[in-house]
């Protein structure tokens, strides 16, 4: 609730979920331009999650920050890189810097939409 808060001035829209299978659920049913997930979650932890919504071609190079209270542990941070993290945000989430990270990525996701649209028309005639 407090990161639909934080994000809420962007205007973009949330999709919220409790677990990792239910985020797995939800990327088989939408594009997203970016995951903010959590690294302790239920059932399936963040860094299963994020290995297999990287399994999915569809899926495979949406960016996955993951958010986590635990931060500084080399051991950690190379686990959360190898299972498909782009970036990390580390509580308490200071929201200038959740706005600016999630601004960045939506920016490169509408860009890489355009340009495949362009791609399509010109492919097209």
């Amino acid at each position: 609730m407090a990161i639909r808060a934080m994000l809420a001035p962007l205007g973009h829209s949330v999709i919220e979920v409790d677990s990792g299978r239910e985020a797995l659920r939800a990327v088989l049913r939408h594009s997203f331009a970016l995951i903010l997930m959590d690294v302790r979650m239920p059932t399936l932890d963040g860094y299963e999650t994020a290995k297999l919504i990287r399994q999915r071609p569809q899926s495979e190079l949406t960016p996955i920050i993951f958010v986590t209270a635990f931060g500084g542990e080399e051991a950690e941070t190379v686990t959360a890189y190898a299972s498909g993290a782009v970036d990390f945000i580390f509580t308490p989430i200071l929201p200038e810097v959740l706005r600016a990270k999630v601004s960045a990525f939506v920016a490169l996701f509408v860009q890489s939409q355009e340009l495949q649209r362009s791609v399509e028309s010109i492919t097209n005639l």
